[in-house]
């Protein structure tokens, strides 16, 4: 079944980030810097130097203002006045695994799919 290989991806996927924090746990912070080159997760002074905290500032406000938008946006699509309004009747899943994990209708479809039996 198409959810049964989801699930197993999970799974894999978090038993790999298990392994990574046991040994960033055991490596110290050199191996945290791999992942983080710009130092914004660490204390080591010469990694934080390298942000510039006012570009990244400017950078989140202006993606968190385009996230907004596009909530308001989706909001209106779906006939609400604002994104607060939004119920989980509104809510469709684009895939046949999306349906089945999240129990979210299917997109131009009534039913949800239920990842033994196929629709409920």
């Amino acid at each position: 079944m198409a959810s049964e290989k989801v699930i197993t991806a999970r799974g894999r996927k978090t038993r790999e980030i298990n392994r990574m924090i046991k040994e960033f746990v055991r490596e110290g912070v050199d191996k945290i810097t791999i992942l983080d080159p710009m130092g914004i997760a660490t204390q080591d002074p010469r990694l934080r130097r390298r942000l510039d905290v006012e570009v990244a500032t400017r950078r989140i406000e202006n993606l968190l203002k385009a996230m907004i938008k596009e909530m308001c946006m989706i909001a209106q699509l779906a006939g609400k006045t604002s994104p607060l309004n939004l119920e989980k009747e509104d809510l469709r899943a684009l895939t046949v695994d999306a349906s089945a994990i999240t129990g979210v209708k299917l997109v131009g479809s009534e039913s949800v799919v239920n990842g033994a039996n196929g629709y409920e």
